[in-house]
């Protein structure tokens, strides 16, 4: 028996890396239900997005900061070298 998904819940990560780049990583958890109303596990889905966020230019990143609009979407990241 193939069990049904509960609740399911999204976020973004933003991730610095060791060259000075950061990437989005779409994050999407899922609650496995077997029996209706009886949580059973936890199913993880990550999906590294295709964007250029910040040019790698081999400066170490010390800090990030979310910029986001009203309506919820992110309009830029502050990178502090």
């Amino acid at each position: 028996m193939r069990p049904d998904f509960g609740p399911t819940a999204e976020s973004v990560l933003a991730c610095g890396l060791s060259d000075g780049s950061v990437i989005l990583i779409d994050v999407t958890q899922s609650l496995l239900l077997a029996i209706p109303g009886s949580p059973s596990g936890l199913e993880v889905a990550t999906v590294i997005r295709d964007e250029e966020i910040a040019i790698p230019d081999k400066r170490i990143i010390t800090a990030m900061k979310w910029v986001s609009r009203r309506d919820g979407t992110v309009s830029g990241l502050i990178l502090r070298a």
